[in-house]
């Protein structure tokens, strides 16, 4: 009775997932990977096993109790492949509903370089290709990107786990950051202490801060600013300000987001590309002389995919350009790299998460809930509904391991001795209106104008009172009845909210 209960089962199983999963079956070009004693599985039971893996690696280990199906570990190591063959099919599937698919993103890890090298994918510095063969056209290629904040965050611990990393104009030391750091601690003196010759500090200093990205400008910038002081611990930083530079330059070229955009922040144009041109190739130059303490060349050991992926978008970025913007019959201008991110997936994966709170690990079943309830809300509402839910958010967010508070908090840095009289670069203002603020247009003020004006332009759409919004710019505190809504005080901090 339980051998014949165990057939039906079976068969009964096998059956349901050939029928829901007929497409997969069907369309799928299956290329298995590394089976162990493959003889003793059938074609069939091969498609089965790799089809009820994809569905749910929990229902898999639960079916592998009943029927004799290999370990999942097998599959779990060619899962790259797997994946690359469910883009395949994902791409012909758009190409079967008039979708053309110019180029894909994906993560940078292990199983993305996996899934990359089965497309054809060729990830190496002297050996690079950039595009594999449409699915269903046999003259198109594809580009392949890896997400530009992956590489960052690859590239920024490879920095810090070899602290120095040698290159052709130099050296980048990652003791830098963590003195720039410590300098960021202490406390700046009165302005009118500080001698003609270090204005610049002021101007560097005071607008950097311990959020700012370590790859950025303004990071550049202040060791740039600290080296023609000639403190000694940033006397030999010009290498690492090139490195920082450069790093800085290339994420902007594969983040530009707005036509009007300045310099690599701006579309790829035929009027810039010499220009962007210029810097992927002085990346390149520098990347494959690439060298850690020991002399060993960085991209051809462990922490290289960093500095390949960049190197794997520029050739897939001139690709698009040689193909899609040079030519004058195409019907491109210009590129927005910022399409070729996946702040838009984490996006839409926020947009599912906001609508189905009460799933904390979403099952196909849920997902096509939450995505039926997002695409409703949207039909139905003149206004998008994401009021709290920004695309530079997200991309923020996806790069807070990369701000300069994680060195301060990784190494614990302590405030050292100042370098100046312990006073206040600037005077008192605590009892500053925000009128009064909007006025002053100083250094140290403008970026406290920003977020007060930010704040009192949201609170006057949302006030209904017309005295609570006179409140937010009056500049009388003796007012009967109407006191400053709000106050701003030193440190970027709101001290008083009086209640009307």
């Amino acid at each position: 009775m339980s051998k014949c209960y165990d057939r039906y089962l079976k068969m009964l199983l096998y059956t349901f997932f050939i029928t829901k999963n007929k497409f997969i079956l069907t369309d799928f070009k299956w290329e298995l990977y590394n089976w162990r004693e493959t003889a003793e599985y059938s074609t069939e039971m091969k498609q089965f096993a790799c089809t009820l893996y994809l569905c749910s690696s929990k229902v898999y280990d639960y079916v592998r109790k009943i029927l004799k199906l290999p370990h999942s570990s097998i599959l779990r190591t060619a899962s790259g492949y797997l994946h690359a063959q469910l883009l395949r099919l994902t791409i012909g599937k758009l190409s079967d509903i008039g979708i053309t698919v110019l180029a894909v993103t994906s993560d940078a890890t292990a199983h993305s370089v996996q899934m990359a090298k089965a497309l054809g994918i060729h990830i190496d510095g002297d050996n690079m290709k950039c595009t594999f063969q449409h699915p269903s056209s046999s003259s198109q290629q594809i580009a392949y990107f890896f997400d530009s904040c992956h590489l960052l965050r690859l590239i920024r611990n490879a920095f810090q786990n070899f602290q120095s990393v040698h290159f052709l104009n130099g050296t980048a030391h990652w003791q830098h950051l963590v003195e720039l750091v410590a300098l960021e601690e202490q406390e700046l003196p009165n302005l009118e202490r500080i001698p003609r010759k270090l204005a610049n500090l002021k101007n560097h200093i005071l607008k950097l801060n311990c959020a700012a990205q370590l790859f950025s400008e303004s990071v550049a910038g202040a060791l740039e600013c600290l080296l023609s002081l000639g403190l000694p611990p940033f006397q030999n930083c010009t290498g690492t300000i090139h490195f920082l530079r450069l790093i800085n330059n290339l994420f902007d070229i594969f983040n530009s987001r707005n036509y009007y955009g300045k310099g690599f922040r701006g579309p790829l144009l035929p009027e810039t590309f010499n220009k962007i041109n210029h810097v992927l190739i002085e990346a390149k130059t520098i990347f494959v002389t690439l060298a850690d303490t020991s002399n060993n060349q960085i991209i051809k050991g462990k922490r290289k995919l960093g500095f390949l992926g960049f190197l794997l978008n520029a050739e897939s970025l001139k690709w698009l350009y040689q193909n899609y913007v040079s030519p004058k019959i195409m019907p491109f201008p210009y590129l927005l790299t910022y399409k070729f991110s996946q702040d838009h997936l984490e996006l839409f994966l926020k947009l599912l998460r906001q609508v189905s709170v009460t799933v904390s690990n979403l099952t196909c079943m849920a997902f096509q809930k939450a995505y039926h309830n997002v695409e409703t809300r949207y039909r139905l509402q003149d206004e998008v509904f994401l009021s709290e839910v920004s695309i530079l958010d997200i991309s923020i967010a996806r790069r807070t391991d990369l701000a300069l508070w994680t060195v301060q908090r990784q190494y614990g840095v302590s405030i050292v001795k100042t370098l100046f009289d312990k006073e206040d670069i600037c005077c008192d203002w605590s009892d500053c209106l925000l009128s009064e603020a909007l006025l002053d247009l100083s250094d140290h003020r403008r970026n406290l104008t920003c977020c007060a004006s930010y704040i009192a332009d949201k609170l006057s759409t949302l006030l209904t009172c017309e005295d609570c919004i006179s409140a937010l710019y009056t500049s009388d505190l003796k007012t009967s009845k109407i006191g400053s809504l709000l106050c701003v005080k030193k440190e970027n901090v709101l001290d008083k909210l009086d209640k009307h």
